[in-house]
């Protein structure tokens, strides 16, 4: 009989404990959700995994930078401190598309061969993929840090545009299904190219940095139709992005208030036309 009560305890205090264990605390307070960190030019980036270092000197940058994503960077211009602004625009860039597989894609479909490479270019293209360096996506710092102030979107459209343009050489396969319909139907998608290669990299490049100016997806540009605008947004945001959107629908009014120095771009005149057809990409 003493051998059963004596059970019976221990079986108490057992799921006592087990209760005590596992019980909330009373005070304890709900955690709160991951907030994206704001990003020049895209509204609504993927949550940062790796907060810009502000105190870290050039070369501490480079080399997080390229540990953070896996990718080579390669020319002088990383190191060269008049260029931090456009190197912090390309770290949160890279971060606000980082809960993709686009940059992802890239990596393993080149084999680790692909890299950010950052020197001048003599022509008048602010960067280009594989024309200067193989297998890399070379830009321009002094030709990007020209936007950094007025149109930091820009650099994000940029950086992004010529990324697509590797994606689609390796890995041709998951966006080829569809586009040359959709190409062979609007065509032209911005006042840039005036190829299939050219409007797919802007379609992309527009897709992430809504705020960008002049951005057709907003209504702003008459270069693209309601139906065009939307048609190429639910192509990139199905094929490229996997069902990622880093602003709303197409054609939807974009709240660009979530991002930096939006006062100083909306108080500006805006761009003529001819101003957003100057030649910049590769």
């Amino acid at each position: 009989m003493l051998a059963r009560v004596i059970t019976l305890l221990v079986a108490a205090f057992a799921s006592l404990a087990l209760l005590l264990q596992t019980a909330p605390a009373a005070d304890a307070l709900p955690v709160a959700p991951a907030v994206p960190v704001a990003v020049e030019g895209v509204p609504q980036p993927c949550v940062s995994r790796h907060v810009w270092p502000k105190q870290a000197s050039m070369k501490q940058v480079r080399a997080q930078l390229s540990a953070n994503t896996g990718v080579r960077l390669t020319g002088d211009m990383w190191d060269d401190p008049q260029y931090r602004p456009v190197v912090r625009l390309i770290w949160q860039g890279l971060e606000a598309v980082s809960c993709t597989d686009f940059l992802t894609t890239v990596k393993e479909r080149s084999h680790g061969a692909f890299t950010l490479n950052a020197v001048r270019k003599a022509s008048w293209a602010w960067g280009d993929w594989g024309n200067t360096k193989s297998n890399a996506v070379t830009l321009d710092f002094a030709k990007l840090s020209t936007a950094v102030d007025d149109d930091p979107g820009r650099v994000v459209r940029v950086l992004i545009h010529e990324i697509a343009h590797a994606w689609t050489a390796y890995a041709p396969a998951n966006g080829a299904s569809g586009y040359a319909s959709l190409y062979a139907t609007y065509g032209m998608f911005s006042n840039y190219g005036g190829s299939s290669r050219e409007t797919f990299s802007e379609v992309v490049g527009y897709y992430v940095a809504r705020c960008a100016d002049n951005n057709p997806y907003n209504g702003t540009q008459p270069s693209a139709s309601d139906a065009e605008a939307s048609a190429y947004y639910r192509f990139v945001r199905s094929h490229v992005f996997g069902g990622v959107e880093f602003g709303p629908e197409a054609g939807d009014r974009v709240n660009c208030s979530l991002t930096p120095k939006v006062a100083k771009r909306t108080q500006a005149a805006p761009a003529t036309a001819s101003s957003d057809t100057l030649p910049f990409l590769g």
